[in-house]
This record gives structure tokens, C-alpha cells and sequence, in this order.
């Protein structure tokens, strides 16, 4: 398995709970403050309204075999909200990612769309950490 995402990709770093105290992956964290820096987390060139198929997976640094369900809440850069059914998907070999492909409308807007995942578990469920990436706006 490569480290390298392929580019229609989009990697965000948003932990979960306990995970929110745990090691962030390198260059994650401020090292003045020692806080996290909630941008992409690996990120690779530049997406576009309209565009379909780019997948987004959010880590959120815990285990996410047992979760009933994986959704990511969107804010949207005109103030709309939405949620994406997101599958687990395996991250540097935990089950810790949830992972979307868009579809049509899903990026329409151009701006900074704010990602939170959102899990329910048995005997918990709860938010993660808020990422962002920002969609350009098509030449026509």
C-alpha cells in the first residue's frame, strides 16, 4: 500500500473523541502551541465545481468497525448544510476512515465547505473534529 494519494483524493485529519488527544500525523500540529492544524491533511491539487468522483476520506484516528453509522456533515460555502453516507474505509491499517464520492451537485458551490465526521456506535456516538478544503470556481 502506497502512501501516496492518487490526486482525485482529498485526505482530512478529523479525530474523534480520545483521538483528539493522540498523535497527530506529522506537520499536523502547531509546534509554537502545540495545537492541530485542521487543514487537509494530504491533499493533492486542485478540485473543481461540478466535479464528480473525487473521493474524501476523513481520519478520525479510531477504530470504526463497530460503528452503525458513518456520516459526514457538510457545510456547504453558501450556509446550506448536508450529510454524506460515508463507508469505513482502512487508514496506515486501521479501520479509521470514512470515505465519500461525490456526486453530481455535491461540490456545486465554489468556496470552503467545512467537514465534520459524525459516528454512532453501540454505546456512543459523537462529532469529530471540523476540516476544510476549498472547490474553485470553473472558468465557464
Amino acid at each position: 500500500m502506497s502512501n501516496i494519494n492518487p490526486p482525485d483524493v482529498i485526505l482530512l485529519w478529523c479525530p474523534i473523541g480520545n483521538a483528539v488527544n493522540a498523535a497527530y500525523p506529522p506537520g499536523l500540529v502547531d509546534q509554537s502551541t502545540g495545537y492541530p492544524i485542521l487543514e487537509p491533511y494530504s491533499y493533492n491539487g486542485t478540485h473543481y465545481t461540478n466535479e464528480t468522483g473525487v473521493v474524501i476520506q476523513l481520519n478520525t484516528g479510531v477504530d470504526l468497525t463497530s460503528a452503525s453509522s458513518t456520516l459526514i456533515n457538510v457545510i456547504q460555502p453558501n450556509g446550506s448544510t448536508t450529510s454524506w453516507v460515508g463507508t469505513v474505509v482502512m487508514i496506515d491499517g486501521v479501520n479509521s476512515g470514512i470515505q465519500y464520492t461525490t456526486q453530481t451537485n455535491d461540490l456545486y458551490y465554489p468556496g470552503t465547505y467545512q467537514l465534520q465526521p459524525a459516528v454512532v456506535f453501540s454505546n456512543w456516538s459523537g462529532f469529530g473534529e471540523i476540516a476544510t478544503f476549498t472547490i474553485s470556481e470553473n472558468i465557464v
